[in-house]
């Protein structure tokens, strides 16, 4: 699951191993002593620091920030692979959790790129957790398949009634949600964009409907 340019284990001494304690969040600092401290492990991406959390009875379901995020997301999004890997095999997460946008881990995954180079994933060279939760049965939603590129998936919830036109995810700039067609726009798949709009899809008239992507690349040939 670990890319090439993962970070390697922190050696005894290192400063980024001395648990410091993160404060300033009103959803954070709400919690429980130990679910604090399990948040603030996996934002330093410390394995050892998680492990001794969970011992003494953090909850690993617990959100943890404005998006309803659990720690499981937490890692996702920040790409930690080997947290990932120990709270899916050695916890009682709920793998189906979605956060505020019906985003589930697989889905957080992909929107911070941690999937593979055969999909096109910007962090593959860092994580390809994506590719490991669907071994574990967390299939992508809607949302996630149209992130991720994933037509098979499309294809699966369209054939089961999925509306192409729904509305979903997190609320943007212009305080509205995305369709799919602008979802694909605004991670870079434009295959995935001209696909939808093929079976109907339409390019809706809001302030920024084309919704430029985060990160993309174009090549032209002379």
């Amino acid at each position: 699951m670990e890319g090439p340019h993962f970070e390697s284990q922190r050696r005894k001494g290192d400063p980024l191993a001395a648990r410091p304690r993160i404060h300033g969040s009103k959803y954070v600092d709400a919690l429980p002593e130990q679910d604090q401290q399990l948040e603030n492990a996996i934002v330093m991406g410390d394995l050892a620091w998680v492990k001794d959390a969970v011992k003494k009875g953090a909850n690993v379901n617990c959100r943890v920030d404005e998006k309803g995020s659990t720690p499981l997301m937490l890692a996702c999004e920040g790409g930690w692979a080997h947290l990932v890997r120990y709270i899916v095999e050695n916890t009682d997460v709920d793998l189906d959790a979605v956060d505020s946008g019906g985003f589930n881990a697989t889905d957080v995954s992909a929107y911070h790129g941690f999937l593979s180079w055969e999909d096109r994933g910007r962090n593959a060279d860092v994580a390809d957790i994506v590719t490991y939760l669907k071994d574990k049965g967390l299939e992508y939603t809607w949302r996630g398949a149209v992130i991720g590129g994933d037509v098979d998936r499309i294809n699966e919830f369209l054939e089961n009634g999925q509306d192409i036109e729904e509305r979903t995810g997190y609320f943007c700039e212009g305080n509205y949600q995305y369709t799919g067609f602008q979802m694909a726009m605004k991670f870079g798949r434009m295959n995935i964009a001209r696909y939808l709009m093929v079976l109907g899809a339409v390019c809706p008239r809001d302030i920024c409907e084309m919704q430029m992507p985060y990160e993309s690349e174009l090549r032209g040939f002379t």
